[in-house]
C-alpha cells in the first residue's frame, strides 16, 4: 500500500473526481524511491481494481462474490 507519491496527504480531489479513478492515480507525478519506509495510502486500492478488473474483465464486486464469498458459504452483499 505503500507508493512512491510526492503528496504528504492523499490527493482526493484530482483521483476521486475523477472520470477514470485507475488512470488518475497511475498519471500523479512520482515522489522519490520507495525507501523501505512504509506509507499507507488508499489510492493504492484504486490501482489494485484497477488491475484486477483489467486482468478479470469483472468487476470487484462480481469477483469477490464468484471467488470469495461463495466458496466460503458467504452470503454475498446486495448492491
Amino acid at each position: 500500500m505503500t507508493a512512491p507519491c510526492k503528496y504528504t496527504s492523499e490527493p482526493y480531489t484530482k483521483v476521486y473526481y475523477s472520470d477514470d479513478r485507475t488512470t488518475s492515480v497511475l498519471d500523479l507525478p512520482g515522489g522519490k524511491v520507495l525507501n523501505g519506509d512504509f506509507k499507507y495510502m488508499k489510492i493504492g486500492l484504486q490501482v489494485l481494481s484497477g488491475t484486477l478488473v483489467n486482468a478479470t474483465g469483472i468487476s470487484v464486486p462480481d469477483f469477490a462474490t464468484e471467488n470469495l464469498f461463495l466458496p466460503l458459504d458467504i452470503e454475498p452483499p446486495e448492491n
